[in-house]
């Protein structure tokens, strides 16, 4: 999905938020903690799980005791690792700010802790798309030449939350998948000239054709509620 495709859907459901909000129960949080990011798909063998930071606020819209519309803006640091020849290794940085729009349904119990699960889309657009290259100890960071400026990302989870008073304080776990490749077609090229002449790299075979991959992560999160 293009950019303004993508902008179009957000700017929608933005709309229809604020349309519901005005009978629901409106809480805030801040959320924050790791990303285990990793590439999927036919292409995806041999590259390795990239840490990376995930933090952002969020909004809960609250129709009953067990069902609430939980949107998000996060900003998310993704990628994965990979070698190439076992000489050279690369570390695919991209970073979004992720906008998801999720179901959320609690299990109400007695006591402090409630349990939650949840689930939606989440509309993804990168900030930052480098590749950083190392080697008998040199390294080099070159942009990428053929990322896309947004995707589509499905993602569920859950946690609990514990009343801790004046806030609530919880605990989230996720997983997300990308729902297309991140990567464009280019034209074909040869791989050491574009690394040693220090041009935008593509994700790509040597071909043209872009490395057959989705971006997924498992997200481990902690965070306060209002």
């Amino acid at each position: 999905m293009n950019r303004f495709a993508t902008t179009t859907v957000v700017s929608f459901l933005m709309t229809l938020l604020l349309a519901v909000s005005a009978t629901a129960r409106i809480g805030y949080g801040v959320k924050g903690g790791l990303n285990f990011a990793d590439l999927t798909g036919t292409d995806s063998e041999g590259f390795k799980n990239k840490t990376g930071m995930i933090a952002g606020v969020y909004a809960k819209l609250s129709f009953s005791p067990r069902v609430a519309i939980q949107p998000e803006i996060l900003y998310t640091q993704k990628g994965s690792r990979g070698t190439e020849g076992g000489l050279l290794s690369m570390t695919f940085k991209m970073d979004y700010i992720e906008i998801p729009v999720l179901l959320r349904l609690t299990v109400p119990l007695e006591g402090q802790v409630e349990p939650f699960v949840y689930g939606g889309p989440s509309f993804a657009f990168i900030t930052k798309a480098e590749i950083e290259f190392q080697a008998q100890g040199i390294s080099a960071t070159l942009n990428m030449a053929n990322e896309k400026s947004s995707d589509i990302v499905f993602l569920f989870g859950g946690g609990l939350e514990l009343d801790a008073g004046a806030v609530d304080v919880f605990f989230d776990l996720r997983y997300s998948l990308g729902l297309s490749n991140p990567y464009d077609d280019v034209a074909p090229f040869v791989f050491s000239d574009v690394l040693i002449e220090g041009k935008d790299f593509p994700v790509a075979w040597e071909n043209g054709k872009a490395l057959d991959v989705k971006q997924s992560a498992i997200s481990v999160m902690a965070g306060i509620a209002f």
